[in-house]
């Protein structure tokens, strides 16, 4: 099972910084997200919720104890000496890979768990660990669940104005059981509960204001194939190896596509299309998934993954639409809840903007890679140097990794 974690932030209204701080780290045998929430907002604020989310991770990381680590950002961390309160709270998830959880809260709204689409409480102990009251709670993950941190910027939103004691946890609670399904992803219920928060405080956020979405589904598996092998005779195994090889599956190369068309006994089809494009159209072939050019598209397909996060690939944003219809009234609350627009699907123009697509949501990434030089790179009027196909899927690899993908390279 893969652990699928989704962070999205607003800062207080006039301030350059967010009080809050949220990240993930996936270890050999855990996961370990962390929410801290520094008391007030702006520099001081951030740098005091930084402190607490790099001592859990890296403590975490090294196999501490979650208590010892608790005990550590307590003792570390200063009490504000006017208000008589920590200076940062906090919510730690520790996921193990038997998909246990330990779930850590101080001080900060209780974590939603959705099972089954509906809000599933949990037990949970109070335990006092130097001087604080700590509420740790153990469960587990299965295909389909959900955990959402949130910080109280959230529950606070509207306060005053769309809704006169603000957003409040059980309100949350409801609307995610309304817009919460198994096939959901965790990116799509983090931007839904941060676009309504910026609507019910209209524009101007009274607190930092944070959501972490975490969901435990299936791992996705993609396959890329690239370049022929140095030794034609290894044609046959090499196409085997790609075909047996798990999850979704991507040629590229015009070489490479007309060897597994042989190994497949099928037609390959160029795609043709009227948009206007400097990257080659794809083909395609039964049986696989995604059919491009080579040399070209990757090294565009490397531009994109340098200029583009996960999620303005993946979706729209600019679709999302302005809710007030009725603003002022007594329903005004409900219409922001019930009305939040579903966000569209991004559609890419082209192969480069496609492969960039595939390999953003595959988690598991294979690349094989032959290892033989394609004749035509070596034409003085070719664009680009013998060679550059292996420089390419090192700097793909070396990206997608950096993104939290797990990258395996195999030649022949």
């Amino acid at each position: 099972m893969f652990i699928e974690c989704e962070i999205r932030q607003l800062n207080k209204y006039g301030e350059e910084l967010c009080g809050d701080n949220a990240d993930i780290i996936k270890n050999k045998d855990n996961t370990v997200i962390v929410l801290s929430d520094g008391l007030g907002s702006g520099v001081k604020a951030n740098i005091l919720s930084t402190l607490t989310k790099k001592i859990a991770l890296t403590m975490l990381s090294n196999g501490m104890e979650i208590e010892e680590v608790v005990e550590t950002i307590i003792n570390t961390l200063p009490i504000c000496q006017s208000r008589k309160i920590a200076y940062s709270t906090f919510s730690i998830i520790q996921v193990f890979d038997n998909n246990e959880v330990k779930l850590v809260e101080f001080d900060n709204p209780s974590a939603f768990f959705i099972h089954n689409g509906r809000v599933t409480m949990f037990d949970s102990t109070d335990t006092n660990i130097a001087g604080k009251n700590i509420k740790i709670s153990k469960l587990k993950l299965v295909k389909g669940d959900f955990l959402i941190l949130i910080s109280d910027g959230m529950i606070h939103a509207g306060l005053g104005g769309l809704i006169k004691l603000g957003w409040s946890w059980e309100k949350i609670g409801n609307y995610l059981q309304r817009n919460i399904d198994e096939e959901i992803n965790a990116a799509v219920i983090a931007d839904k509960l941060i676009f309504i928060a910026n609507e019910l405080y209209q524009g101007k956020i009274g607190d930092d204001t944070s959501v972490v979405v975490v969901k435990a589904r299936d791992k996705r598996y993609l396959t890329m194939i690239a370049g022929p092998p140095v030794d034609k005779e290894k044609d046959n195994e090499m196409v085997n190896h790609f075909l047996h090889s798990p999850g979704k599956k991507v040629v590229c190369g015009g070489t490479t596509a007309n060897i597994v068309a042989r190994s497949l006994n099928k037609e390959i089809r160029v795609i043709l299309d009227n948009k206007k494009s400097n990257i080659p159209p794809k083909a395609e072939i039964e049986g696989i998934d995604l059919v491009t050019e080579g040399i070209i598209t990757l090294s565009k397909t490397v531009e994109i993954l340098d200029s583009i996060k996960e999620h303005d690939i993946k979706r729209n944003n600019n679709g999302l639409q302005n809710i007030y219809t009725l603003y002022g009234t007594k329903d005004a609350a409900q219409v922001v809840l019930d009305k939040i627009s579903e966000q569209v699907e991004y559609e890419p123009q082209n192969p480069a903007e496609e492969l960039a697509l595939e390999l953003q949501k595959a988690d598991n990434i294979k690349f094989i890679v032959g290892r033989a030089i394609n004749p035509a790179h070596q034409n003085p009027d070719f664009p680009v140097q013998s060679g550059l196909k292996f420089k390419l899927i090192k700097e793909l690899k070396s990206k997608l990794e950096n993104s939290g993908k797990e990258i395996e390279i195999e030649y022949f």
